[in-house]
């Protein structure tokens, strides 16, 4: 019994510090925030369920985003549909949490106008972060929201790990590109 409490507790300190990415994450496979929830509602409900997994292992943070992601993707093939490849007209892939924007960086000062230009540039990052294909905004959300390593990310999504650090350049560079145009 003090073994499942010990996990619980571990896996809601994973949570909490990974809440945001995990989330994005889902809802970058999913296109709607219900389904993103449910997805990470349903991974941490089979990882307290597991015989198998080591929170304390090295690899338990790309472990638990890979266990997102699967259930994220289950979630569309029960729905009928299959994962989104690109956002388009679906929820954004941040909630409206202090915390995402926190993400993103802190408040540049207590002025008003420092809080609105912060806002507006959160607003035009995420545009552009959202706007990306889906292979490469979960990369991003992976390392930047989740800061999983590109081992990890390799791990998670099951690809190369050169493949996933170059696709991560790529995506910086569009989104640097996007963010050019509009500024």
């Amino acid at each position: 019994m003090e073994s499942q409490t010990v996990l619980k507790t571990t896996l809601e300190d994973l949570y909490r510090r990974h809440r945001q990415g995990l989330f994005s994450v889902a809802l970058t496979v999913t296109g709607r925030a219900d389904r993103a929830e449910d997805a990470v509602h349903n991974a941490f409900v089979k990882l307290c369920r597991a015989k198998s997994f080591d929170p304390d292992d090295p690899k338990a943070s790309a472990y638990v985003y890979q266990a997102v992601r699967n259930a994220a993707i289950d979630s569309c093939r029960m729905a009928g549909r299959q994962p989104l490849r690109s956002l388009g007209e679906c929820d954004s892939i941040f909630d409206n949490s202090s915390a995402s924007v926190g993400a993103i960086g802190p408040a540049t000062g207590d002025q008003p106008i420092d809080a609105l230009l912060e806002s507006e540039r959160s607003t035009l990052v995420r545009q552009a972060l959202e706007g990306l294909p889906a292979a490469k905004r979960e990369v991003v959300v992976m390392k930047l929201y989740g800061h999983l390593t590109f081992e990890q990310i390799a791990q998670t999504l099951g690809e190369p790990r050169d493949t996933v650090a170059s696709r991560y350049r790529r995506a910086l560079e569009e989104i640097k590109r996007a963010l050019e145009a509009l500024v």
